[in-house]
């Protein structure tokens, strides 16, 4: 497990590294504008009022060494999304790739693999085969 997260570290600073090199390359008269939402930890997430998390971590060492400045601005998903269409923003991160958005999103490729799981109360144990399954019962409480 460890081994994999490294992996998707790894893969995530060289990704974003090619994004700092194209932002270089574009000498940017100001700061890089990137959305996003703040409830995704440990990637993203406010801690006393502070954008923290390991994306926003390597995100500014990146602007760091590429010299230059990123603004990370919050919203709710829907409004991250279209900022994005709509040019309102350079960028944003971290959106799974759809074929919706690839209709307005170049994406860099893939930063890191989430795996979304359901945790049961032994011999709650049932068949998960889709969404449906799920109805009507108590889920997160």
């Amino acid at each position: 497990m460890v081994l994999g997260m490294i992996q998707r570290l790894f893969l995530f600073i060289l990704l974003l590294a090619g994004m700092v090199s194209v932002a270089h390359a574009v000498s940017l008269d100001r700061p890089l504008r990137l959305a996003s939402v703040d409830n995704i930890p440990p990637y993203v997430f406010s801690r006393n009022g502070e954008l923290v998390g390991l994306s926003i971590d390597i995100i500014a060492e990146l602007a760091r060494r590429g010299d230059f400045e990123v603004s990370i601005e919050i919203y709710p998903w829907a409004r991250v999304l279209l900022r994005v269409e709509q040019g309102g923003v350079d960028g944003a991160f971290s959106a799974y790739m759809t074929e919706e958005r690839k209709a307005f999103c170049l994406y860099t490729g893939i930063i890191h693999y989430d795996e979304l799981r359901l945790a049961l109360k032994k011999g709650r144990e049932f068949r998960f085969s889709g969404l449906e399954r799920l109805y009507g019962k108590v889920i997160g409480k």
